[in-house]
């Protein structure tokens, strides 16, 4: 009976004294598997009261449960104590300066077929010829009142 509550209290001192180890969340989880898994030290430990004598099994189960409940909390308290630290590093690291240019804006591009018809103005505005705005009609086209297409 005194050999399974010493082992209870020396796997609540070694289980107190890995989750103080751990840092992160994968030791975190690892040190969770261990003792506190269905197929953790404390649940094997357990299984073994029924070993016990019936006048000391009552005992040991409080003392196995309290034991539990201690580690439970415990590791609630470090798994969000890590979660916080772990958003504040990631917040920290993804942090923008706001007082930074924005990043330039692409102003775009004509499309092929007006890239085409300023080319084509161009070449025939060269040669000799006037060009005039689909909006104007033909025939008024060039005159003094008329300005040219700036094509």
């Amino acid at each position: 009976m005194n050999d399974l509550l010493e082992e209870i209290e020396a796997l609540e001192r070694e289980a107190a004294a890995g989750l103080a180890a751990a840092d992160r969340g994968e030791p975190l989880a690892a040190w969770h598997g261990d003792f506190l898994g269905r197929r953790g030290r404390l649940a094997q430990l357990m299984r073994r009261l029924g070993e016990a004598p019936a006048a000391d099994r009552a005992r040991l189960g409080r003392a196995a449960n309290e034991a539990k409940r201690a580690l439970e909390q415990g590791f609630a308290a470090r798994q969000e104590e890590v979660k916080q630290r772990e958003l504040a590093a990631a917040l920290a690291a993804e942090r923008v300066d706001v007082t930074l240019p924005g990043r330039p804006v692409d102003a775009g591009r004509l499309h092929p077929i007006t890239q085409v018809l300023r080319d084509v103005g161009r070449i025939f505005g060269g040669v000799g010829f006037s060009t005039c705005p689909r909006a104007i009609p033909p025939e008024t086209c060039g005159t003094p009142s008329t300005p040219r297409s700036p094509i």
